[in-house]
């Protein structure tokens, strides 16, 4: 996989979100074209959703402690 965005994806899945880089889609010729995506479902129940943002949420001030 060509992109930086990998290991931030293979974190959100241990943290318990499921995500995966767009570039993942596409042949290495054009993945860096979507290196700093990552793609999430939203087709989901508001439990889902809002359980997601927390996840988030807790994800994003772990990521200001280091």
């Amino acid at each position: 996989m060509c992109s930086l965005v990998s290991g931030v994806a293979c974190g959100l899945v241990a943290e318990g979100l499921a995500t995966i880089p767009v570039s993942a889609f596409y042949s290495l010729e054009h993945c860096k074209d979507f290196e700093n995506y990552i793609r999430f479902c939203f087709v989901k129940e508001d439990s889902t959703l809002n359980a997601a943002e927390e996840i988030l949420k807790e994800w994003s001030k772990q990521q200001r402690k280091e």
